[in-house]
């Protein structure tokens, strides 16, 4: 499954615990969602683009559908705190963050 972010904007100055950003999540190259964090450490928010037609019913009925093929993949092992962690949609989306960061500071 292709997942991506587009149209990342970072707002370091908010970032304390996580980092402080929005973009919109493009799976399978249809754009479902915007993600955002406010940066103080809780988890992502995933807003769908329409509310018209059910559209969070469909959000979450897509985020479950990414979340069971995530869970085809060996778990997640982070090395900030040695845990081995079921990959989640959230993970997927942290990395895809970190690469974006990456070229954002480089």
């Amino acid at each position: 499954m292709d997942i991506k972010l587009k149209n990342v904007k970072i707002v370091p100055e908010l970032s304390e615990e996580t980092f402080a950003f929005s973009a919109i999540l493009v799976v399978e190259n249809k754009s479902i969602a915007i993600v955002k964090n406010e940066g103080k450490g809780g988890a992502n928010i995933y807003v769908p683009l329409s509310y018209e037609n059910n559209g969070s019913k469909i959000l979450r009925e897509q985020i479950l559908q990414i979340e069971k093929e995530l869970d085809s993949l060996p778990p997640y092992h982070c090395r900030e705190t040695g845990l081995t962690l079921r990959y989640t949609l959230d993970i997927l989306v942290d990395q895809l963050l970190a690469n974006e960061l990456e070229t954002f500071t480089t």
